[in-house]
């Protein structure tokens, strides 16, 4: 059975034939077309707007160095609207709609956590001194009401599982990340 690329895998040649039949076309014209990556990441250096719909939040191990060690917590999303994101070399993409976008929150992102399944627009509006090292970095979220609490889709935590618990739904109690 002769194997043919489509999208850079490997099909069969009947596969292919099917993909490219009218019937197929007419059957799926109303759909789009979606992968299983994230297209790229907004935060705020983006200074444009985001608008997504959350679907889950995927939680991991902080990189940065403290002690002790911090819970990370991505957001995965819908883009609904076009939008600016970061690729992982920094590059600036346009995600357009049906595009899977993820954000990493941060402290002041909590509505994000109750946010599953509704539009989101969120932007970066500037920070706030609150006698720490850092400021407060400050967003304007707005969202439609009925949202859910994210799902964790992977809990890929190893050290930082003693945090004090997020509002996220798990099949067994988690905790923490930086909402």
């Amino acid at each position: 059975m002769a194997k043919e690329k489509v999208n850079g895998e490997k099909v069969t040649s009947e596969l292919k034939s099917m993909l490219d039949s009218p019937e197929f076309a007419k059957e799926t014209n109303d759909l789009q077309k979606r992968g299983g990556d994230i297209l790229g990441f907004w935060n705020e250096d983006m200074k444009t707007p985001l608008f997504f719909v959350p679907r889950s939040a995927k939680l991991s191990d902080s990189q940065i160095k403290v002690t002790p060690l911090r819970c990370s917590c991505l957001v995965e999303g819908i883009a609904y609207r076009n939008c600016e994101v970061l690729d992982r070399d920094g590059q600036v993409l346009l995600a357009k709609p049906g595009d899977l976008i993820g954000v990493w929150t941060k402290p002041g992102m909590k509505v994000l956590a109750s946010s599953q399944g509704v539009k989101v627009a969120m932007a970066y509006i500037g920070e706030k001194d609150i006698g720490k090292p850092s400021p407060m970095k400050l967003y304007d979220i707005r969202s439609e009401e009925g949202g859910q609490p994210l799902n964790v889709s992977e809990d890929n935590r190893k050290y930082s599982t003693e945090e004090p618990n997020i509002p996220v739904r798990f099949p067994v109690p988690i905790s923490g990340a930086a909402f």
